[in-house]
């Protein structure tokens, strides 16, 4: 995906679609499955407006954009919509994850965990999906850690539960490139860190390892700006 133009990608065939042109300027974009009408679908958004784009009917609607700002251009797809963490500009200051149901084509607000929601030592956050649930990682400066929490059942607030603290040992682990990428059926997470080292961190204990990766791919990892899990499929992106 470039600035004015974007191709569906198959990473197993290594096979693409053809070019589509982006018709306006944006900010923040997204990519999921509508299960509703079984289509693809991108999401482009800027301050006024929304922009989305179904694959195979090769058509544009326009829809309004929420009042929220987010805080990652990349929305999170879970569960039918996109995700993206953002805060509550209108009155008190609060966290919210906002989310786009690429069905409903509508915007909708998702709350924290109420011991996070109204946290001004929150510096750095990050969304994302493990197992096919939320998870939030965020940075508290006052205690110095990473809190990760996750979301057991799908829009239920009371469903909020802390998985682990991350002590922050080594200062690159504040960076803001510090993302979860996999859990394990032990709750043993993956984490992206600086430079896109990877670390292990048991939700059991407060152990973690370093994985080692071969010194040519170790070098493409640090050039990498961006990391996606995948699931294998022989799916042609011309077919959709």
């Amino acid at each position: 995906m470039s600035e004015n133009c974007f191709w569906l990608w198959n990473p197993s065939t290594r096979l693409t679609s053809e070019r589509v042109s982006v018709p306006f300027h944006y900010i923040h974009h997204g990519f999921g499955y509508d299960t509703v009408n079984d289509k693809y679908k991108l999401v482009l958004f800027r301050e006024h407006d929304t922009g989305i784009y179904t694959f195979g009917a090769d058509s544009w609607t326009r829809t309004w954009t929420s009042a929220h700002w987010p805080t990652d251009k990349l929305g999170i797809f879970c569960n039918g919509a996109l995700h993206w963490l953002t805060e509550n500009i209108l009155g008190v200051h609060q966290w919210l994850i906002l989310s786009f149901d690429l069905g409903k084509e509508a915007y909708a607000d998702l709350v924290l965990p109420r011991q996070i929601q109204d946290d001004r030592h929150i510096l750095n956050n990050v969304l994302a999906v493990l197992h096919g649930s939320l998870s939030v990682c965020l940075f508290d400066s006052k205690e110095a850690h990473w809190d990760m929490w996750l979301m057991e059942e799908y829009g239920i607030p009371e469903s909020w539960t802390k998985l682990m603290v991350i002590p922050l040992v080594e200062p690159v682990m504040m960076s803001l490139s510090f993302r979860p990428l996999y859990i394990s059926k032990d709750k043993v997470v993956l984490f992206k860190i600086y430079l896109s080292r990877l670390v292990l961190c048991d939700s059991n204990n407060d152990n973690r390892s370093y994985p080692t990766i071969s010194d040519e791919l170790e070098y493409h990892m640090e050039l990498a700006l961006n990391w996606h899990l995948y699931h294998e499929s022989l799916i042609s992106p011309h077919q959709q």
